[in-house]
């Protein structure tokens, strides 16, 4: 998975370099789509995460801990 999001990272990169010189709409377009499925892939490792840390607190004042730490 780290794999998986580091090469998304690096390919997001380049297709950022690539857009930012050439300015063509389906580089930019490309760029867009790379950003935003990293931002999915993030927003979903960052929920189960959470909902793991939640599963593990076995009461309410332990939940409001590990929300507090989590920020």
């Amino acid at each position: 998975m780290i794999t998986t999001y580091c090469e998304l990272m690096a390919q997001r990169d380049r297709a950022n370099r690539r857009a930012c010189d050439s300015e063509s709409v389906r580089d930019i377009m490309n760029y867009h789509q790379l950003k935003s499925r990293i931002k999915r892939l993030i927003d979903d490792i960052k929920e189960k995460y959470i909902v793991q840390k939640l599963q593990i607190a076995q009461d309410s004042e332990q939940k409001w801990t590990v929300l507090r730490k989590l920020g």
